[in-house]
Protein backbone atom coordinates (compact mmCIF):
# COMPACT_ATOMS: atom_id res chain seq x y z
CA UNK A 1 0.00 0.00 0.00
CA UNK A 2 1.26 3.50 -0.83
CA UNK A 3 2.11 5.51 2.24
CA UNK A 4 0.24 8.75 2.80
CA UNK A 5 2.55 11.72 2.43
CA UNK A 6 2.62 14.54 5.04
CA UNK A 7 1.35 17.00 2.43
CA UNK A 8 -1.59 14.75 1.66
CA UNK A 9 -2.39 14.46 5.38
CA UNK A 10 -2.72 18.23 5.61
CA UNK A 11 -5.38 18.26 2.91
CA UNK A 12 -7.17 15.23 4.33
CA UNK A 13 -7.46 17.12 7.61
CA UNK A 14 -9.44 19.82 5.79
CA UNK A 15 -12.20 17.42 4.73
CA UNK A 16 -15.18 18.52 6.79
CA UNK A 17 -18.76 17.30 6.37
CA UNK A 18 -21.56 19.30 7.93
CA UNK A 19 -24.60 17.42 6.67
CA UNK A 20 -25.46 13.86 5.75
CA UNK A 21 -28.65 12.05 4.79
CA UNK A 22 -28.99 8.29 4.96
CA UNK A 23 -31.41 6.22 2.94
CA UNK A 24 -32.04 2.75 1.59
CA UNK A 25 -32.61 1.73 -2.02
CA UNK A 26 -34.18 -1.38 -3.53
CA UNK A 27 -32.71 -2.01 -6.97
CA UNK A 28 -35.25 -3.19 -9.53
CA UNK A 29 -34.61 -6.44 -11.39
CA UNK A 30 -37.07 -5.59 -14.15
CA UNK A 31 -36.21 -1.92 -14.71
CA UNK A 32 -33.31 0.49 -14.72
CA UNK A 33 -33.51 3.20 -12.10
CA UNK A 34 -32.38 6.67 -13.08
CA UNK A 35 -30.64 8.68 -10.34
CA UNK A 36 -30.68 12.32 -11.50
CA UNK A 37 -27.80 14.74 -11.17
CA UNK A 38 -27.40 16.44 -7.82
CA UNK A 39 -25.34 19.12 -6.15
CA UNK A 40 -24.45 16.55 -3.49
CA UNK A 41 -21.78 13.87 -3.31
CA UNK A 42 -23.08 10.30 -2.96
CA UNK A 43 -21.74 7.11 -1.44
CA UNK A 44 -23.40 3.72 -1.87
CA UNK A 45 -22.69 0.93 0.61
CA UNK A 46 -23.35 -2.53 -0.82
CA UNK A 47 -26.18 -4.41 0.86
CA UNK A 48 -27.40 -7.96 0.56
CA UNK A 49 -26.82 -8.62 -3.14
CA UNK A 50 -24.90 -7.23 -6.13
CA UNK A 51 -26.20 -4.01 -7.71
CA UNK A 52 -25.18 -2.66 -11.11
CA UNK A 53 -24.37 1.01 -11.60
CA UNK A 54 -24.01 2.73 -14.97
CA UNK A 55 -21.83 5.81 -14.75
CA UNK A 56 -21.62 8.83 -17.01
CA UNK A 57 -18.84 7.16 -19.01
CA UNK A 58 -21.29 4.38 -20.03
CA UNK A 59 -19.60 1.72 -17.96
CA UNK A 60 -21.66 -0.76 -15.93
CA UNK A 61 -19.99 -1.45 -12.57
CA UNK A 62 -20.94 -4.19 -10.13
CA UNK A 63 -21.27 -3.03 -6.51
CA UNK A 64 -20.84 -6.19 -4.47
CA UNK A 65 -22.26 -6.77 -0.98
CA UNK A 66 -19.82 -5.09 1.39
CA UNK A 67 -18.35 -2.93 -1.38
CA UNK A 68 -18.53 0.84 -1.80
CA UNK A 69 -19.24 3.18 -4.70
CA UNK A 70 -18.63 6.92 -4.48
CA UNK A 71 -19.83 9.64 -6.84
CA UNK A 72 -18.24 12.85 -5.57
CA UNK A 73 -19.34 14.91 -8.57
CA UNK A 74 -23.07 14.31 -8.20
CA UNK A 75 -23.46 13.25 -11.84
CA UNK A 76 -26.53 11.36 -12.95
CA UNK A 77 -26.26 7.58 -13.15
CA UNK A 78 -28.38 4.43 -13.27
CA UNK A 79 -29.02 1.49 -10.94
CA UNK A 80 -30.24 -2.02 -11.72
CA UNK A 81 -30.68 -5.19 -9.68
CA UNK A 82 -29.31 -7.26 -12.56
CA UNK A 83 -27.01 -6.42 -15.46
CA UNK A 84 -29.58 -5.30 -18.03
CA UNK A 85 -29.70 -6.96 -21.46
CA UNK A 86 -28.30 -4.96 -24.34
CA UNK A 87 -31.77 -4.00 -25.59
CA UNK A 88 -32.61 -2.33 -22.26
CA UNK A 89 -29.27 -0.53 -22.11
CA UNK A 90 -30.09 1.26 -25.37
CA UNK A 91 -33.25 2.85 -23.92
CA UNK A 92 -32.28 4.25 -20.55
CA UNK A 93 -35.10 5.87 -18.53
CA UNK A 94 -35.22 9.51 -17.54
CA UNK A 95 -37.48 9.09 -14.53
CA UNK A 96 -36.84 7.50 -11.16
CA UNK A 97 -38.24 3.97 -10.94
CA UNK A 98 -38.00 3.71 -7.14
CA UNK A 99 -37.55 6.43 -4.58
CA UNK A 100 -35.01 6.36 -1.79
CA UNK A 101 -36.41 5.35 1.59
CA UNK A 102 -34.95 8.16 3.69
CA UNK A 103 -34.01 6.95 7.14
CA UNK A 104 -32.38 9.94 8.81
CA UNK A 105 -30.83 13.31 7.98
CA UNK A 106 -28.56 15.71 9.83
CA UNK A 107 -31.39 18.20 10.31
CA UNK A 108 -33.15 15.67 12.54
CA UNK A 109 -35.94 14.87 10.08
CA UNK A 110 -36.66 11.17 9.81
CA UNK A 111 -39.54 8.78 9.17
CA UNK A 112 -41.24 6.98 12.05
CA UNK A 113 -38.43 5.22 13.90
CA UNK A 114 -40.19 1.87 14.11
CA UNK A 115 -40.72 1.67 10.35
CA UNK A 116 -37.20 2.72 9.47
CA UNK A 117 -35.66 0.51 12.12
CA UNK A 118 -37.57 -2.49 10.86
CA UNK A 119 -36.21 -1.97 7.35
CA UNK A 120 -32.66 -1.58 8.55
CA UNK A 121 -32.77 -4.51 10.95
CA UNK A 122 -33.73 -6.81 8.12
CA UNK A 123 -31.20 -4.92 6.00
CA UNK A 124 -33.20 -5.86 2.96
CA UNK A 125 -31.98 -2.75 1.19
CA UNK A 126 -29.76 -3.49 -1.78
CA UNK A 127 -27.86 -0.27 -1.17
CA UNK A 128 -27.43 1.97 1.87
CA UNK A 129 -27.23 5.48 0.48
CA UNK A 130 -25.33 8.42 1.98
CA UNK A 131 -25.48 11.89 0.48
CA UNK A 132 -23.74 15.06 1.61
CA UNK A 133 -22.74 18.47 0.32
CA UNK A 134 -19.84 18.26 -2.09
CA UNK A 135 -16.51 18.21 -0.28
CA UNK A 136 -14.94 21.68 -0.48
CA UNK A 137 -11.36 20.51 -0.68
CA UNK A 138 -8.77 20.49 -3.50
CA UNK A 139 -8.39 16.70 -3.40
CA UNK A 140 -11.61 15.79 -5.27
CA UNK A 141 -10.39 18.01 -8.12
CA UNK A 142 -7.55 15.61 -8.92
CA UNK A 143 -9.04 12.19 -8.22
CA UNK A 144 -11.58 10.23 -10.27
CA UNK A 145 -15.04 11.58 -9.40
CA UNK A 146 -16.47 8.05 -9.34
CA UNK A 147 -14.74 5.21 -7.50
CA UNK A 148 -15.68 1.58 -6.92
CA UNK A 149 -14.17 -0.36 -4.02
CA UNK A 150 -14.49 -4.13 -3.67
CA UNK A 151 -15.39 -5.70 -0.31
CA UNK A 152 -11.76 -6.73 0.07
CA UNK A 153 -10.53 -3.19 -0.55
CA UNK A 154 -12.95 -1.90 2.08
CA UNK A 155 -11.87 -4.58 4.57
CA UNK A 156 -8.20 -3.68 4.06
CA UNK A 157 -8.96 -0.29 5.63
CA UNK A 158 -10.07 -1.00 9.23
CA UNK A 159 -11.32 2.53 9.91
CA UNK A 160 -13.42 2.50 6.75
CA UNK A 161 -14.78 -0.97 7.47
CA UNK A 162 -15.71 0.07 11.01
CA UNK A 163 -17.51 3.19 9.78
CA UNK A 164 -19.42 1.19 7.16
CA UNK A 165 -20.43 -1.43 9.72
CA UNK A 166 -21.68 1.24 12.13
CA UNK A 167 -23.76 2.89 9.42
CA UNK A 168 -25.46 -0.48 8.92
CA UNK A 169 -26.47 -0.63 12.60
CA UNK A 170 -30.07 0.62 12.95
CA UNK A 171 -29.87 1.46 16.65
CA UNK A 172 -26.95 3.78 15.96
CA UNK A 173 -28.19 5.33 12.72
CA UNK A 174 -31.66 6.14 14.01
CA UNK A 175 -30.65 7.45 17.44
CA UNK A 176 -30.97 11.28 17.29
CA UNK A 177 -28.19 11.60 19.86
CA UNK A 178 -25.69 10.30 17.31
CA UNK A 179 -26.04 13.11 14.78
CA UNK A 180 -22.59 14.57 15.30
CA UNK A 181 -20.97 11.12 15.32
CA UNK A 182 -22.66 10.33 12.00
CA UNK A 183 -20.99 13.39 10.50
CA UNK A 184 -17.56 12.33 11.77
CA UNK A 185 -18.08 8.80 10.45
CA UNK A 186 -19.06 10.26 7.06
CA UNK A 187 -15.75 12.15 7.13
CA UNK A 188 -13.89 8.89 7.79
CA UNK A 189 -15.57 7.40 4.71
CA UNK A 190 -14.74 10.48 2.60
CA UNK A 191 -11.10 10.50 3.74
CA UNK A 192 -10.81 6.76 3.09
CA UNK A 193 -12.24 7.11 -0.42
CA UNK A 194 -9.91 9.99 -1.27
CA UNK A 195 -6.88 8.14 0.13
CA UNK A 196 -7.81 5.02 -1.83
CA UNK A 197 -8.13 7.08 -5.01
CA UNK A 198 -4.72 8.72 -4.59
CA UNK A 199 -3.16 5.32 -3.92
CA UNK A 200 -4.73 3.93 -7.09
CA UNK A 201 -3.44 6.87 -9.12
CA UNK A 202 0.05 6.61 -7.63
CA UNK A 203 0.08 2.90 -8.44
CA UNK A 204 -0.42 3.85 -12.08
CA UNK A 205 2.37 6.42 -11.93
CA UNK A 206 -0.07 9.34 -11.73
CA UNK A 207 1.32 11.55 -8.96
CA UNK A 208 -1.58 13.99 -9.00
CA UNK A 209 -1.53 14.67 -5.27
CA UNK A 210 1.99 16.09 -5.60
CA UNK A 211 0.38 19.17 -7.17
CA UNK A 212 -1.86 19.98 -4.21
CA UNK A 213 0.12 23.06 -3.27
CA UNK A 214 0.18 24.44 -6.82
CA UNK A 215 -3.32 25.71 -7.56
CA UNK A 216 -2.46 26.49 -11.19
CA UNK A 217 -1.23 22.99 -11.97
CA UNK A 218 -4.11 21.55 -9.97
CA UNK A 219 -6.55 23.39 -12.25
CA UNK A 220 -4.96 21.77 -15.31
CA UNK A 221 -5.02 18.33 -13.67
CA UNK A 222 -8.66 18.79 -12.73
CA UNK A 223 -9.59 19.51 -16.33
CA UNK A 224 -7.52 16.57 -17.61
CA UNK A 225 -9.21 14.19 -15.19
CA UNK A 226 -12.69 15.48 -15.94
CA UNK A 227 -12.26 15.51 -19.74
CA UNK A 228 -9.67 12.93 -20.75
CA UNK A 229 -11.22 12.80 -24.22
CA UNK A 230 -10.51 16.47 -24.96
CA UNK A 231 -7.95 17.45 -27.57
CA UNK A 232 -5.42 18.63 -25.00
CA UNK A 233 -2.25 20.41 -26.09
CA UNK A 234 0.42 22.17 -24.07
CA UNK A 235 -1.19 25.49 -24.99
CA UNK A 236 -4.72 24.51 -23.91
CA UNK A 237 -3.44 23.01 -20.65
CA UNK A 238 -1.34 26.11 -19.98
CA UNK A 239 -4.46 28.21 -20.56
CA UNK A 240 -6.39 26.03 -18.09
CA UNK A 241 -3.62 26.59 -15.56
CA UNK A 242 -3.47 30.32 -16.26
CA UNK A 243 0.25 30.14 -17.03
CA UNK A 244 2.55 30.74 -19.95
CA UNK A 245 3.60 27.69 -21.93
CA UNK A 246 7.14 27.55 -20.57
CA UNK A 247 6.11 28.22 -16.97
CA UNK A 248 3.41 25.57 -17.17
CA UNK A 249 5.80 22.90 -18.45
CA UNK A 250 8.37 23.70 -15.75
CA UNK A 251 5.88 23.78 -12.87
CA UNK A 252 4.05 20.68 -14.09
CA UNK A 253 7.32 18.72 -14.04
CA UNK A 254 8.21 20.10 -10.62
CA UNK A 255 4.81 19.12 -9.22
CA UNK A 256 4.28 15.67 -10.77
CA UNK A 257 7.80 14.65 -11.86
CA UNK A 258 6.31 13.97 -15.31
CA UNK A 259 5.78 15.86 -18.52
CA UNK A 260 2.18 16.90 -19.29
CA UNK A 261 2.14 14.53 -22.28
CA UNK A 262 3.39 11.55 -20.24
CA UNK A 263 0.86 12.24 -17.49
CA UNK A 264 -2.04 12.57 -19.94
CA UNK A 265 -1.08 9.34 -21.70
CA UNK A 266 -0.94 7.39 -18.43
CA UNK A 267 -4.24 8.90 -17.32
CA UNK A 268 -5.95 7.89 -20.56
CA UNK A 269 -4.50 4.37 -20.46
CA UNK A 270 -5.59 3.97 -16.85
CA UNK A 271 -9.16 4.88 -17.78
CA UNK A 272 -9.03 2.59 -20.82
CA UNK A 273 -7.91 -0.36 -18.69
CA UNK A 274 -10.91 0.18 -16.43
CA UNK A 275 -13.26 -0.06 -19.42
CA UNK A 276 -11.45 -3.07 -20.89
CA UNK A 277 -11.63 -5.02 -17.63
CA UNK A 278 -15.05 -4.01 -16.34
CA UNK A 279 -17.34 -3.96 -19.33
CA UNK A 280 -18.03 -4.76 -22.95
CA UNK A 281 -17.62 -1.28 -24.44
CA UNK A 282 -16.23 -1.72 -27.98
CA UNK A 283 -12.55 -0.87 -28.27
CA UNK A 284 -13.12 1.86 -30.92
CA UNK A 285 -15.55 3.51 -28.48
CA UNK A 286 -13.02 3.29 -25.65
CA UNK A 287 -10.48 4.93 -27.95
CA UNK A 288 -12.89 7.80 -28.54
CA UNK A 289 -13.65 8.11 -24.81
CA UNK A 290 -9.98 8.61 -23.97
CA UNK A 291 -9.20 11.12 -26.69
CA UNK A 292 -7.99 9.11 -29.70
CA UNK A 293 -9.26 9.75 -33.21
CA UNK A 294 -8.82 6.12 -34.28
CA UNK A 295 -8.70 2.67 -32.74
CA UNK A 296 -5.35 2.09 -34.45
CA UNK A 297 -3.74 5.12 -32.79
CA UNK A 298 -5.18 4.03 -29.46
CA UNK A 299 -3.86 0.49 -29.90
CA UNK A 300 -0.34 1.78 -30.65
CA UNK A 301 -0.35 4.03 -27.58
CA UNK A 302 -1.78 1.26 -25.40
CA UNK A 303 0.81 -1.28 -26.57
CA UNK A 304 3.61 1.22 -25.87
CA UNK A 305 2.50 1.35 -22.22
CA UNK A 306 1.36 -2.23 -21.55
CA UNK A 307 3.21 -4.23 -24.20
CA UNK A 308 0.04 -5.75 -25.67
CA UNK A 309 -2.98 -4.69 -27.68
CA UNK A 310 -6.20 -3.58 -25.98
CA UNK A 311 -7.98 -6.68 -27.33
CA UNK A 312 -5.38 -9.04 -25.86
CA UNK A 313 -5.41 -7.14 -22.55
CA UNK A 314 -9.20 -7.53 -22.35
CA UNK A 315 -9.07 -11.24 -23.21
CA UNK A 316 -6.42 -11.94 -20.58
CA UNK A 317 -8.27 -9.98 -17.91
CA UNK A 318 -11.41 -12.05 -18.53
CA UNK A 319 -9.44 -15.30 -18.22
CA UNK A 320 -8.34 -14.21 -14.74
CA UNK A 321 -11.87 -13.67 -13.46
Amino acid sequence: MVETSPSLDLFLADIVINDVRIGGIHADDAAIQHVPASTNARVYLGGGRPVYIRTADRQWLCLEPGGLFSALDGQAHYLAGQLPPETMRQKLPRTIARQVDWLVSSDGASPPVDAAKEGLQRFDYDVLYLTTSLVTNPLPDIIPPRMLMTPQQVAERPALQAAVDIFKTPDFVLDPRNGMVRLRLAEIIAISVVTFATEQLAGEGLNAYAALYDSNIRAALRDMHRRPDADWTIDTLADAAGLSRSTFIRRFREATHQSPKAYLTLLRMNIAVGHLCAGDVPIPKIAEMVGFNSAAAFARAFAAVYGKTPGRYRAESRQLR
